[in-house]
């Protein structure tokens, strides 16, 4: 797998993880439980409710479950998908109820460099993974998703900006389209950067993390971004997002509502 690396990807982890001098510390969620819940706008009478449960034992993420309901108020039908991950020295490996896996190998960290994803059917998907060293604290700088030896989607991320007021902007390419979003950022996260361990509603959206939800909410994948982002759009200002927050007097992430062409809710809820 290491031949289908780019040599930016490559320089980007190594540097990013030697670097001992700051007290890098390894990744550790302090609740048993994080859900995420929304309820999607009836259509034709049908009430379609979302929500996702992630796992954690001694500071570790063991699962997660997604799942979806719809129907009447006379019958519901209910999708679920459930994860599990097995942790072991260097490695941890996602694997769901369609026999879908994903093996992540580990560095000294705990957090992923590479992974193989093998899906229930029969594609392969290639992944490197590069942090940057913010403090003490691992985050993601970006993700290479690679198909048949041939690079098919990545993600990047600029240095993280000194201040709220700044802007922050990511990079995705997937096949031959490629855009680049800026982030509005707003109020630091402060308290909740500790206490709501989640990454922003608009990144854990993109491709290729849409794959790897369990790993990145369960810290495989570094540390949560120490900001809320106030909007979001695609270079140029199109396609903007506008996300306000509702927090506990705890300081806990309550509630995140996204408005563009339609307003969507996301509610947060963490369980020691």
């Amino acid at each position: 797998m290491k031949k289908l690396l780019s040599t930016a990807a490559c320089v980007l982890l190594c540097s990013a993880c030697s670097d001992d001098e700051a007290g890098p510390v390894r990744p550790h969620t302090d609740y048993q439980r994080i859900t995420l819940t929304e309820v999607i706008t009836p259509i034709d009478a049908q009430t379609v409710s979302w929500s996702q449960e992630f796992r954690f034992a001694n500071g570790q993420v063991t699962g997660s479950s997604t799942s979806q309901s719809f129907g009447t108020d006379e019958e519901q039908f209910t999708i679920t998908l459930n994860e599990t991950v097995t942790t072991t020295e260097g490695e941890a490996v996602v694997t769901d109820d369609e026999g879908t896996s994903t093996t992540y190998l580990l560095n000294d960290y705990g957090l992923a460099t590479e992974a193989i994803r093998r899906e229930a059917g029969g594609d392969t998907r290639f992944y490197r993974f590069g942090y940057t060293l913010s403090g003490s604290l691992h985050r993601l700088q970006a993700i290479e998703e690679h198909l048949a030896d041939t690079l098919f989607a990545q993600l990047t991320f600029d240095e993280l900006p000194a201040s709220s007021s700044d802007q922050w902007q990511l990079t995705q390419q997937v096949g031959q389209y490629r855009q680049t979003f800026v982030l509005t950022l707003t109020t630091p996260l402060q308290a909740a950067s500790s206490t709501s361990p989640v990454p922003p509603l608009f990144v854990s959206e993109l491709h290729p993390l849409t794959l790897h939800t369990t790993a990145l909410y369960g810290k495989l994948l570094g540390e949560a971004w120490p900001w809320v982002s106030h909007a979001a759009s695609t270079a140029g200002n199109s396609g903007r997002r506008a996300y306000s927050y509702t927090f506990t007097p705890e300081g806990q992430l309550s509630t995140c509502t996204q408005s563009s062409s339609e307003q969507r809710t996301i509610c947060y809820q963490f369980e020691r």
